[in-house]
């Protein structure tokens, strides 16, 4: 369960401290190490949470084995796919190459998993934690909330550039904020968001 401990004001300027410094990362990793960048926002991003909201954290054998079973399969769903989008959309196979280009950036993927991590608690904390909590205090639609933090999820990827990150932060947006109404807190997407990354991103790359 998630709930303010601060007045929504401070916790709308909490959303907006988090949303600016993880697009501000991602519009700097050719700049900066990505690592450094997005765990230096994932730690703002963190803090600015856990300050304005309560996540009540309900760990159950049930929604562990739900969101490893979600993120296995969104893995294997990735490397089926991929092949097709790669046939169908032009210069896809290039952008994929270049953003795993920018992941060997020092101290490369493998062991940069623990800020891998911990940028995936970020964006869990902020997006389907902080910002469902206030739309939902808001008493905005369940619908409209599924949108709206799906629509604000993709924020950092546009001020990335990136259509890839774009189009695959529309999709995983959308599953995980749908994850976590459905289980009513963050830990199935968290689970399931954590194992994609971890075998996308670090063990079996595309």
């Amino acid at each position: 369960m998630t709930a303010l401990r601060a007045s929504p004001r401070v916790a709308w300027l909490a959303f907006a401290i988090s949303l600016v410094a993880l697009s501000a990362s991602l519009a700097i990793r050719s700049e900066v190490s990505v690592w450094v960048s997005t765990a230096a926002a994932g730690a703002i991003g963190i803090a600015a949470t856990l300050v304005t909201t309560r996540i009540e954290v309900r760990v159950s054998p049930r929604w562990i084995v739900i969101g490893a079973a979600s993120g296995l399969a969104m893995a294997i769903a990735t490397h089926v796919l991929y092949p097709i989008g790669v046939a169908i959309v032009p210069g896809l196979e290039r952008e994929v190459a270049a953003l795993y280009d920018e992941l060997r950036a020092p101290p490369g993927p493998r062991a940069a998993v623990p800020l891998l991590l911990l940028v995936v608690l970020a964006e869990e904390l902020v997006f389907r934690g902080l910002l469902v909590a206030l739309l939902e205090r808001w008493g905005v639609k369940r619908s409209a909330v599924l949108v709206a933090a799906t629509a604000l999820y993709t924020v950092p990827q546009i001020a990335g550039g990136s259509l890839v990150l774009i189009a695959l932060a529309i999709a995983c947006g959308a599953l995980w904020t749908w994850q976590r109404q459905l289980s009513g807190g963050i830990v199935v997407p968290l689970i399931t968001h954590a194992l994609w990354d971890v075998i996308v991103l670090v063990l079996v790359p595309l």
